[in-house]
């Protein structure tokens, strides 16, 4: 798989959070990270600007 990256000027470092979506009670991981993006989805249907899905379903990233 080729991964194409945007090329820039100087030197940039990107940084995120990734985090895993437990549940309170038994601290197990919840796959629930498209129900957490539908909740802080601007109400234009655009994708949030800082958080984002990620590849598991019990993980969201934060940009």
């Amino acid at each position: 798989m080729k991964i194409e990256f945007a090329r820039s000027a100087r030197s940039s470092l990107g940084v995120e959070w990734e985090l895993a979506l437990v549940d309170q009670d038994s601290g197990d991981l919840r796959q629930v990270a498209q129900t957490v993006l539908d909740a802080v989805a601007p109400e234009d249907g655009s994708e949030h600007p800082h958080i984002r899905q990620e590849l598991l379903l019990n993980t969201v990233e934060i940009v």
